[in-house]
């Protein structure tokens, strides 16, 4: 080493020309003293006040390696390691001052180093230094022992600091009583051990996500959430090994984790893998605020914690488990309905379950009582029974289990119980017992059950031996295990001798066969229903009433099945009777509807022309007060007689179910109008006064205006009919949430209490007095209760027997609609200036000739046929505007008569079908044959009017079409 870089070295001490010199002692010792000191087993040298060496012994030399040319002359800085040390020493020596064992490291000839201990003073004369003495003893070894000695001492320090790091750890976790105590125990070892900064402990959750456990030093709430679920191993490596980082700024974790990681001050870490049984169940991490690098030693340290952490947390949820499965399994046994009791090998009592208390009807003496628990204790068959004879005393002395006993216990209360006891002794690894448990169910209820059942079965022969139908009891071979006295008695035997016996061994082979199938079916688990004729049973011809149920085990297995067999031979008379009866009462009520729809049919045929007639009357100018009074009582009884028909054939169609309703969105208030002005002529014939409250806004339901107009006109009528001349009859209309009230009431006879219920049924009326026949089927009301029914309404009926009947129709209310059309009603009785030619063909020739008057009466030309083939030629030949056609023609049918018009005149002909036949299915054959209109006999001329005017207005668009 060039000195000139060591400080307090004389530089000009070590230049060439002094060692050039001839070098000269100080001392006066002979030449045997010196021989003496060079082969001295110590190294021996000399150092003047430049620090030159200026003579050395032999065993100095060979300590070095140096020959004398090599170190005699040479500055001793040379030939020190340390130049600082040597400075100090050579300025301690010239100061006066002695050294003792002072150790230097000295440069060995060979580049190795040596070291030195030096015991030196100075030489001085006349107050000045002359050279050094110093006595060097090769201590290198020793040193080198004393280092390795001390490094030794290092390590067992680190070591017992580990050592006591990891017996914390594990003493902490067996005194752990929560998982948080083995968290806090290993968060501190690893850092005590790996002497990192801070700790984490991260478990897995059912999803395999990791999630922190715990904590030390400080994590930010951040750094927690962004690197929760990361995890350096798959979940299913067996064997994971420890994953370091030694600097995290130049590692190549992924960027987003290493500038959280960074950003958390972490420089080092490590992933440790938790495993127990091969499984992965988390991982704790080992932060370090600096660079680190991970050892060996650090990853066997690593695992040691990781294995005492995971084995901890495993033995701690597997001790959770296990109390809480002690817990459940208590509750359990304290839950159970039956006496459960503990003992010792003395059969002492050591637990018990609340059922046992109730049982035994006192709380148990725990270490007092023994064996049963209980008062006193009775065999099955009343003897008594000692408690050391008890089943829980014998299996507790002969050490097996007892079973498949019975016996009864008597409480303090003097109730007695029937249990089943199950004890079983407890053994150790010798065989020896040490206690046992016992179980007590109580039968009390199944004895009981049992002797009831048996209660019942006597009372069961009695009532099945004295029930007029057969009875039996099959099991799954067919044979009989029990039959009652009828059964046994319709073969001429007792029960008894039918028991075990094969059905078809007894009924006969062929009578099995045929009801072999039902059999099979009540084997497979079905109730099976049958009548069968057993006419190989009995000399004539028998009819029976099969019901078999099976019998089915608590698993659901066919273990027998009842037989019920009743004789139905007359009631299949009966039914036999009953629909031959019941065909010959559809027929005739078939042939009532045909007959009423043509007695209806045969009336309106008459009652056309009459009306017919009753219009012209009104058109005679010149009419006096018998004639007006003889008109208006033909057309009032004309009247009543249509509606008597309308009536008739209402009742047909409705009980037939052949009646639709043509629902339309229309307001109540012109339907109560229309009925009352109606009836305003029978109320004004007797002097009624009537009293209609309306309400003042409009209400809209959805309704067939014809058919409800029949209605009120039904009810408005029966009140002016069963109301005295001059009575009260008030009719009002009122919203009810969200229905409309519609109430009739008037001041009549009443109906009596007898009738009221029965008021809406057909055919149904009051008692009549000569004074009160007003006429009438009966038929009314119904028709009211059916046709409200069929609007989704109803209608009810009070009354006061001379004070007043009251009806109140309910009825749905519709929305208003969004639009409502301004139809104002076609003008009738108004003459047209347009003459139409019009023909009227009916073979009824009164009718036709009266209601071709009156369309001449109207200023229109007419003319009449009497049968299809007439009507036809008369079509040709006067060219009509509109064609009124009876349907029930004789030669050609109107239907026909129509069809070669529609195919021969073509669309521009009006023909309307005037007709007693009235039915729904009656209108649409005519409307598909080509008429424009049907119209039921009597007809209202004013109808007939609107349909001339629909024409006249149709043939006037037709000339203005051409004009144009």
């Amino acid at each position: 080493m060039n000195a000139s870089t060591h400080p307090g070295i004389d530089q000009s001490s070590l230049s060439s020309s002094n060692l050039s010199e001839p070098l000269q002692t100080d001392w006066d010792a002979d030449s045997d003293l010196q021989g003496l000191l060079d082969s001295a087993p110590i190294s021996i040298h000399w150092v003047n006040a430049d620090g030159i060496i200026t003579w050395a012994n032999r065993t100095e030399l060979e300590m070095l390696g140096y020959t004398r040319a090599e170190y005699i002359g040479h500055h001793i800085a040379k030939f020190h390691i340390d130049q600082e040390v040597i400075a100090n020493i050579l300025c301690a020596l010239t100061s006066g001052q002695a050294l003792q064992s002072k150790q230097a490291r000295l440069r060995h000839r060979d580049g190795s180093t040596r070291i030195g201990a030096i015991d030196s003073n100075g030489l001085w004369k006349n107050g000045k230094f002359i050279h050094t003495r110093c006595f060097t003893r090769d201590v290198t070894e020793q040193v080198a022992m004393e280092q390795k000695r001390l490094e030794l001492n290092e390590g067992f320090k680190e070591q017992a600091r580990i050592i006591h790091a990891l017996y914390r750890l594990t003493d902490q976790l067996h005194r752990a009583v929560s998982l948080e105590d083995i968290y806090s125990a290993a968060l501190l070892a690893i850092q005590d051990a790996l002497r990192c900064d801070r700790s984490a402990i991260l478990l897995c959750d059912e999803s395999r996500w990791m999630r922190f456990a715990g904590w030390r030093g400080g994590l930010s709430d951040s750094y927690r959430a962004f690197v929760e679920g990361h995890c350096p191993w798959r979940q299913d490596d067996i064997n994971p090994q420890p994953v370091s980082i030694d600097l995290v700024a130049s590692s190549d974790l992924d960027p987003a984790l290493k500038a959280i990681v960074v950003g958390e001050g972490i420089q080092a870490l490590a992933f440790i893998p938790l495993v127990t049984n091969e499984k992965l169940i988390g991982k704790f991490m080992a932060y370090f605020d600096s660079p680190h690098m991970f050892d060996k030693n650090d990853v066997e340290l690593s695992l040691s914690i990781a294995r005492q952490l995971a084995f901890g947390i495993e033995h701690w949820r597997a001790e959770e488990a296990l109390r809480e499965n002690q817990r459940q399994f208590k509750e359990m046994i304290d839950a159970l309905p039956a006496a459960i009791y503990r003992t010792d090998a003395e059969g002492r009592v050591t637990y018990f379950n609340p059922a046992a208390v109730e049982f035994s009807g006192r709380v148990p003496e725990l270490g007092t009582d023994r064996w049963c628990v209980t008062w006193k204790l009775y065999h099955s068959d009343g003897r008594s029974l000692p408690h050391d004879e008890c089943p829980m005393a014998v299996s507790l002395k002969e050490g097996r289990s007892i079973r498949g006993i019975e016996a009864i216990v008597e409480r303090p209360d003097g109730t007695r119980r029937w249990f089943t006891p199950f004890p079983t002794p407890f053994k150790d690894s010798n065989g020896h017992v040490v206690g046992a448990i016992n179980m007590l169910l109580d039968i009390t209820e199944r004895k009981d059950a049992e002797q009831t059942l048996r209660d019942h079965a006597k009372q069961l022969a009695l009532v099945t031996d004295i029930a007029p139908v057969f009875i039996a009891y099959c099991d799954v071979d067919a044979r009989y295990r029990f039959v009652n006295v009828p059964y046994a008695a319709r073969f001429g035997l007792q029960p008894k001798e039918l028991n075990g016996r094969h059905i078809a061994e007894v009924i006969g082979h062929e009578a099995y066969e045929s009801i072999r199938p039902y059999v099979d079916l009540v084997l497979s688990g079905e109730r099976v229903e049958f009548d069968l004729s057993i006419r190989q049973l009995f000399n004539d011809e028998k009819y029976v009433h099969c019901s078999y149920a099976p019998e089915l085990a608590s698993d659901g297995r066919v273990i027998g099945w009842v037989a019920a067999i009743a004789d139905i031979t007359e009631r299949r008379r009966f039914e036999e009777a009953l629909r031959t009866s019941e065909e010959k009462l559809k027929e005739t009520d078939r042939r009532k509807d045909e007959f009423i729809a043509m007695l209806s049919h045969e009336l309106r045929n008459p009652l056309a022309p009459i009306a017919n007639a009753v219009h012209l009357l009104h058109r005679e100018s010149n009419q006096s007060a018998v004639f007006q009074q003889a008109r208006a009582i033909i057309e009032r009884q004309t009247a009543k007689l249509a509606r008597l028909v309308d009536d008739l054939l209402e009742v047909s169609r409705i009980t037939t179910g052949r009646i639709q309703l043509q629902m339309e969105r229309i307001v109540i208030g012109g339907i109560i109008e229309r009925a009352v002005e109606t009836v305003r002529p029978l109320i004004e014939q007797h002097r009624h006064q009537l009293v209609v409250a309306l309400p003042s806004d409009s209400i809209w339901i959805n309704a067939d205006g014809t058919r409800l107009e029949q209605v009120f006109i039904n009810l408005l009528t029966n009140a002016a009919k069963y109301t005295d001349d001059g009575g009260l009859i008030e009719l009002a209309v009122q919203l009810d949430e969200g229905e409309i009230l519609v109430s009739i009431k008037d001041s009549g006879i009443g109906i009596s209490p007898e009738l009221l219920p029965r008021i809406f049924e057909l055919f149904m009326q009051s008692e009549r007095t000569l004074d009160r026949s007003q006429g009438g089927l009966g038929i009314g009301l119904a028709l009211v209760q059916r046709l409200v029914s069929m609007h989704g309404g109803s209608v009810i009926a009070t009354s006061r027997v001379n004070v007043g009947s009251e009806f109140i129709v309910r009825l749905p209310v519709a929305a208003v609609p969004d639009v409502i059309d301004n139809i104002k009603p076609m003008p009738i009785n108004k003459l047209q200036k347009t003459a139409l030619r019009i023909l009227v063909v009916d073979d009824n020739i009164d009718a036709a000739q009266s209601l071709a008057i009156l369309i001449e009466a109207f200023g229109h030309s007419a003319w009449t046929a009497n049968d299809g083939e007439a009507g036809l030629a008369a079509v040709m030949r006067h060219k009509p505007h509109i064609v009124i056609l009876d349907i029930g023609l004789p030669k050609l049918d109107g239907y026909s008569v129509a069809s070669q018009l529609r195919a021969s005149v073509g669309a521009d002909l009006m023909l309307v079908a005037i007709t007693g036949y009235g039915q729904v299915t009656d209108r649409n054959r005519a409307l598909e044959a080509g008429f424009n209109h049907h119209l039921i006999k009597p007809v209202d001329f004013s109808i007939v009017e609107r349909i001339i005017h629909e024409q006249v207005d149709f043939l006037q668009m037709q000339v203005r079409g051409r004009n144009a």
